[in-house]
């Protein structure tokens, strides 16, 4: 899975495409919706994954093509 990086790190939940239905999908949104503690930890280590300047790096390429 292209995200299991992610999963590892602690910032997402990996749903198998095959698994997915609308009420499961609405069943996990529900879940993780109602638990602030666990959005936020997984929050925290999302961010901890982001290369510090990112953002800025990615603006400028975008300005450098679009020049």
């Amino acid at each position: 899975a292209n995200g299991q990086w992610l999963v590892e790190a602690g910032g997402a939940e990996l749903v198998q495409e095959a698994e997915v239905d609308a009420t499961a999908l609405a069943q996990r949104l529900r879940s993780l919706l109602g638990d602030r503690e666990r959005l936020a930890a997984m929050a925290r280590a999302s961010r901890a994954l982001a290369p510090l300047g990112a953002a800025d790096r990615v603006a400028g390429i975008c300005l450098e093509v679009a020049a």
